[in-house]
C-alpha cells in the first residue's frame, strides 16, 4: 500500500531524487511552497507525515493550527538544529528535528514514520474534522478551536457559532434573518435581532486588530452582515 508524505518547501531542487527515493519505499510525495498551500491540501487530503524545510518556510504562525488539523507526525528539517529545538518543545506538537545526511537517508526515515502512523491510525476512529480559513484565520468546527497566527482565540458558544457561519460564507451577505436561523434556530424578530447585534459588537471585539484592520466583519445597511474584507483573497 503506498503512503502519501507532504513537503512543504520553497526549494524543490533535490525534488526528482527524494521522490526516487520515496517511490522505491511506496511513499508518495506531494508538495507546497507555503504553508497556506500546505493547510488547503491537508483540508482536503490525508496525509501520514508532513515534512516542512524549516530554512525555506516560515512555519511558525502555523504549526498549532496545522497540528490541530491533522493528529500526523511533523518532520522538520533544519540545517540549523540547535536553533529549532526549542520551538519544537514550545508547540507540544509532534515534531522531530532532523539534519538529513542524504535523500536516501531521509527518505527512509520519512517511510517508518508513515507506516508507523498509518498502522495506528487504522486502529481508531479517525474523521476529519470540517476546517475554514480566513487568511490566518482558522476555524475547527468539531473541536470548536479558533486560531489566529500563534494564537488561540476564546469565544463563547454562540460566538463561535456565529464566527462559524461567516466564515462559511465568507463574502456573502447575510440577512439579519439568515443569521437568527442559523446562530439561535429561530427567528425571534426583536429581542434576537438586538441580540444579534451584541454578539457581533463581541465577535468583532474579540478578532485580532491586525486581520483587515478591524474591519473583517461589516454591516449592510438594513439588510445583515458580510464577512471578509472587499479587497480580500479568500482562501
Amino acid at each position: 500500500m503506498k503512503l502519501k508524505i507532504l513537503i512543504i518547501s520553497a526549494d524543490f531542487s533535490y525534488k526528482d531524487e527524494f521522490q526516487k527515493a520515496s517511490l522505491q519505499r511506496s511513499i508518495i510525495v506531494e508538495y507546497a511552497k507555503t504553508m497556506a498551500e500546505a493547510i488547503d491540501l491537508l483540508i482536503k487530503t490525508e496525509y501520514c507525515l508532513v515534512i516542512i524545510r524549516a530554512d525555506t518556510v516560515d512555519y511558525l504562525s502555523s504549526l498549532n493550527a496545522m497540528s490541530e488539523i491533522r493528529q500526523m507526525p511533523i518532520l522538520v528539517i533544519s540545517y540549523k538544529e540547535q536553533s529549532y529545538n526549542a520551538v519544537a518543545i514550545k508547540n507540544g506538537t509532534q515534531i522531530l528535528i532532523i539534519t538529513p545526511y542524504s535523500m536516501d537517508y531521509l527518505a527512509e526515515a520519512c517511510a517508518a514514520m508513515a507506516r508507523y502512523y498509518a498502522n495506528i491510525k487504522n486502529q481508531k476512529n479517525y474523521t476529519a474534522p470540517t476546517v475554514y480559513i480566513y487568511k490566518y484565520l482558522l476555524l475547527i468546527a468539531e473541536t470548536h478551536q479558533v486560531f489566529y497566527k500563534e494564537t488561540k482565540l476564546r469565544l463563547t458558544k454562540k460566538e463561535f457559532d456565529l464566527l462559524k457561519y461567516f466564515m462559511a460564507n465568507k463574502g456573502a451577505t447575510l440577512t439579519y434573518e439568515q443569521i437568527h436561523n442559523n446562530v439561535w434556530g429561530y427567528n425571534h424578530m426583536y429581542e434576537s435581532t438586538n441580540l444579534l447585534h451584541s454578539l457581533v459588537h463581541r465577535v468583532r471585539q474579540k478578532l485580532p486588530k491586525d486581520l483587515d484592520n478591524g474591519n473583517s466583519i461589516t454591516s449592510v445597511w438594513e439588510v445583515g452582515y458580510k464577512f471578509g474584507a472587499d479587497n480580500s483573497t479568500y482562501v
